[in-house]
Protein backbone atom coordinates (compact mmCIF):
# COMPACT_ATOMS: atom_id res chain seq x y z
CA UNK A 1 0.00 0.00 0.00
CA UNK A 2 3.00 2.50 0.58
CA UNK A 3 2.95 5.67 -2.29
CA UNK A 4 -1.36 4.75 -2.67
CA UNK A 5 -3.56 7.85 -2.66
CA UNK A 6 -7.20 7.26 -2.53
CA UNK A 7 -8.95 9.19 -4.35
CA UNK A 8 -11.82 10.29 -1.98
CA UNK A 9 -12.79 9.04 1.53
CA UNK A 10 -15.27 6.38 -0.05
CA UNK A 11 -18.71 5.89 -0.46
CA UNK A 12 -19.88 4.96 3.12
CA UNK A 13 -21.09 1.62 4.36
CA UNK A 14 -23.57 -0.11 1.92
CA UNK A 15 -27.47 0.98 2.11
CA UNK A 16 -29.42 -2.35 2.87
CA UNK A 17 -27.01 -4.98 4.04
CA UNK A 18 -26.57 -6.37 7.74
CA UNK A 19 -22.41 -5.54 7.13
CA UNK A 20 -20.01 -2.77 6.51
CA UNK A 21 -17.90 -1.78 3.96
CA UNK A 22 -14.27 -3.03 4.76
CA UNK A 23 -14.45 -6.49 2.18
CA UNK A 24 -11.65 -4.80 0.07
CA UNK A 25 -9.23 -4.45 3.35
CA UNK A 26 -10.38 -7.57 4.38
CA UNK A 27 -9.85 -9.07 0.94
CA UNK A 28 -6.51 -7.97 -0.03
CA UNK A 29 -5.47 -8.44 3.90
CA UNK A 30 -6.09 -12.21 3.64
CA UNK A 31 -4.64 -12.34 0.27
CA UNK A 32 -1.04 -10.56 1.38
CA UNK A 33 -1.51 -11.30 4.92
CA UNK A 34 -1.61 -8.12 6.23
CA UNK A 35 -2.77 -8.53 10.35
CA UNK A 36 -5.43 -6.38 11.56
CA UNK A 37 -3.60 -3.16 12.87
CA UNK A 38 -0.87 -3.27 10.48
CA UNK A 39 -0.07 -0.36 8.82
CA UNK A 40 -1.26 -1.89 4.78
CA UNK A 41 -4.38 -2.61 6.85
CA UNK A 42 -4.92 0.63 8.26
CA UNK A 43 -4.01 2.50 5.07
CA UNK A 44 -7.98 1.54 4.01
CA UNK A 45 -11.00 3.48 3.56
CA UNK A 46 -14.65 2.38 3.93
CA UNK A 47 -16.00 1.25 0.34
CA UNK A 48 -13.54 2.87 -1.24
CA UNK A 49 -14.96 4.11 -5.60
CA UNK A 50 -14.50 1.66 -8.37
CA UNK A 51 -12.13 3.91 -9.84
CA UNK A 52 -10.01 3.49 -7.50
CA UNK A 53 -10.24 -0.21 -7.42
CA UNK A 54 -9.21 -0.03 -10.63
CA UNK A 55 -5.56 1.55 -9.59
CA UNK A 56 -5.28 -0.20 -6.46
CA UNK A 57 -5.38 -3.68 -8.24
CA UNK A 58 -2.14 -2.22 -10.42
CA UNK A 59 -0.49 -0.91 -7.63
CA UNK A 60 -0.49 -4.26 -6.35
CA UNK A 61 0.44 -5.84 -8.88
CA UNK A 62 -2.78 -8.22 -9.38
CA UNK A 63 -3.59 -9.47 -12.52
CA UNK A 64 -7.65 -9.31 -13.39
CA UNK A 65 -9.91 -11.34 -15.43
CA UNK A 66 -13.45 -10.73 -16.69
CA UNK A 67 -15.28 -14.13 -16.47
CA UNK A 68 -17.57 -12.99 -19.83
CA UNK A 69 -14.45 -12.72 -22.32
CA UNK A 70 -13.08 -15.29 -24.00
CA UNK A 71 -9.49 -14.39 -23.67
CA UNK A 72 -9.61 -13.61 -20.12
CA UNK A 73 -11.33 -17.20 -19.73
CA UNK A 74 -8.54 -18.96 -21.18
CA UNK A 75 -5.61 -17.40 -19.10
CA UNK A 76 -7.48 -17.73 -16.01
CA UNK A 77 -8.12 -21.13 -16.28
CA UNK A 78 -3.96 -21.42 -16.28
CA UNK A 79 -4.32 -19.36 -13.00
CA UNK A 80 -7.06 -21.27 -10.84
CA UNK A 81 -4.72 -22.74 -8.94
CA UNK A 82 -3.04 -19.39 -7.30
CA UNK A 83 -4.80 -17.71 -4.34
CA UNK A 84 -7.06 -14.43 -5.35
CA UNK A 85 -10.02 -12.48 -5.26
CA UNK A 86 -13.89 -12.62 -5.95
CA UNK A 87 -15.28 -9.23 -7.36
CA UNK A 88 -18.74 -9.27 -7.48
CA UNK A 89 -21.39 -5.97 -8.63
CA UNK A 90 -24.50 -5.62 -6.66
CA UNK A 91 -26.62 -4.13 -9.07
CA UNK A 92 -29.89 -3.69 -7.21
CA UNK A 93 -27.57 -1.76 -4.80
CA UNK A 94 -25.25 0.10 -7.41
CA UNK A 95 -22.24 -1.25 -5.32
CA UNK A 96 -19.99 -4.45 -5.10
CA UNK A 97 -18.14 -6.76 -2.83
CA UNK A 98 -15.15 -8.92 -2.89
CA UNK A 99 -14.21 -12.05 -1.33
CA UNK A 100 -10.82 -13.75 -0.90
CA UNK A 101 -10.01 -17.00 -2.55
CA UNK A 102 -7.36 -18.79 -1.12
CA UNK A 103 -7.80 -20.86 -4.29
CA UNK A 104 -9.64 -20.03 -7.32
CA UNK A 105 -10.23 -23.33 -8.67
CA UNK A 106 -12.95 -24.28 -5.41
CA UNK A 107 -13.87 -20.69 -5.67
CA UNK A 108 -15.79 -19.51 -2.25
CA UNK A 109 -19.38 -18.95 -2.41
CA UNK A 110 -21.30 -15.76 -2.72
CA UNK A 111 -22.93 -15.40 0.77
CA UNK A 112 -26.97 -15.80 0.73
CA UNK A 113 -27.39 -12.25 2.13
CA UNK A 114 -26.44 -10.89 -0.98
CA UNK A 115 -28.82 -12.86 -3.20
CA UNK A 116 -31.63 -10.81 -3.48
CA UNK A 117 -29.71 -8.01 -4.95
CA UNK A 118 -28.79 -9.24 -8.63
CA UNK A 119 -25.13 -10.09 -8.21
CA UNK A 120 -22.85 -10.63 -11.27
CA UNK A 121 -19.73 -11.67 -10.88
CA UNK A 122 -17.41 -9.53 -12.99
CA UNK A 123 -13.74 -9.37 -12.09
CA UNK A 124 -10.89 -12.52 -10.66
CA UNK A 125 -8.25 -10.71 -9.70
CA UNK A 126 -4.85 -13.04 -9.35
CA UNK A 127 -1.55 -12.59 -7.08
CA UNK A 128 0.79 -15.08 -9.54
CA UNK A 129 3.71 -14.25 -7.90
CA UNK A 130 2.21 -16.34 -4.65
CA UNK A 131 2.82 -19.82 -5.85
CA UNK A 132 0.12 -21.92 -6.15
CA UNK A 133 -1.66 -24.02 -3.61
CA UNK A 134 -1.58 -27.97 -3.34
CA UNK A 135 -5.09 -29.12 -4.60
CA UNK A 136 -7.42 -29.41 -2.27
CA UNK A 137 -10.85 -31.07 -1.52
CA UNK A 138 -13.00 -27.72 -1.72
CA UNK A 139 -17.22 -27.26 -1.65
CA UNK A 140 -17.17 -25.69 -5.47
CA UNK A 141 -15.25 -24.93 -9.00
CA UNK A 142 -14.97 -21.90 -9.96
CA UNK A 143 -17.51 -21.64 -12.81
CA UNK A 144 -16.38 -19.88 -16.34
CA UNK A 145 -19.22 -19.65 -18.69
CA UNK A 146 -21.84 -21.95 -17.46
CA UNK A 147 -18.78 -24.91 -17.03
CA UNK A 148 -17.80 -25.52 -13.74
CA UNK A 149 -13.86 -26.96 -13.29
CA UNK A 150 -13.89 -30.51 -11.24
CA UNK A 151 -14.30 -30.28 -7.46
CA UNK A 152 -11.71 -33.34 -7.32
CA UNK A 153 -14.69 -35.54 -5.78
Amino acid sequence: MVGFEWSTYGMGPPAGLGGDGWCVRDALSDLFGWPVGDSEWLSFIEAPEPADMDRLVDHLGLEWYDPDYADHVSRLTERVDHPGISCWKLHALQMGHVIYQPHLRYERPLLQQYWPYKPERYRILVDVRQDPHPLWRGRAGIEIHGVREPTGR
